[in-house]
């Protein structure tokens, strides 16, 4: 999430075709989005405090098709957890209209880069696999579509994975 806090709104473009319905031709549509800091308007990020998209989209004059947030694995606020699917959050950006684009990072926040236990060879050894199972019900269970970040920038070296 360093990446995420250094850059307080990154702006995303993707292209998206689609057919309108059975039987005819496909059409295009842009979807765009971004990952909205509420910090620069003095409130928390979207989706938890929705103001934050309201400023961002009159600032841009440009409302929102996808929005973006992230989400580690293991989150640190009152406690450390396991973090479930969080239905609260796709919801609220649900009845927004947007299309939730959530990067889902394999790491415990505040723990810096060097966490061997998250590393690719151990969750494609299965270790993790009752928990992505839990979180995966969950999102099937919520039962929309979302666009999964999973793990993004494997680039560089200041993430776990």
């Amino acid at each position: 999430m360093r990446g995420l806090a250094a850059i307080p709104l990154t702006l995303a473009a993707l292209w998206v075709a689609s057919a309108a319905s059975a039987g005819t031709q496909p059409r295009s549509e842009i979807l765009w989005g971004a990952y909205v800091g509420g910090g620069q308007y003095g409130l928390a990020d979207a989706p938890w405090d929705m103001r934050s998209a309201n400023a961002f989209e009159r600032n841009t004059g440009k409302r929102m098709s996808l929005l973006e947030w992230g989400q580690a694995w293991v989150e640190c606020s009152d406690s450390c957890g396991w973090r479930p699917f969080r239905t609260g959050l796709f919801r609220r950006a649900h009845a927004r209209g947007y299309l939730p684009v959530l990067s889902w990072g394999s790491y415990q926040e505040q723990r810096g880069a060097n966490q061997p236990r998250f590393r690719l060879a151990e969750i494609a050894s299965g270790r993790y696999d009752p928990f992505i199972r839990r979180w995966a019900r969950g999102a099937a269970r919520w039962g929309h579509p979302f666009f999964l970040r999973f793990d993004w920038e494997m680039n560089t070296n200041r993430v776990p994975y």
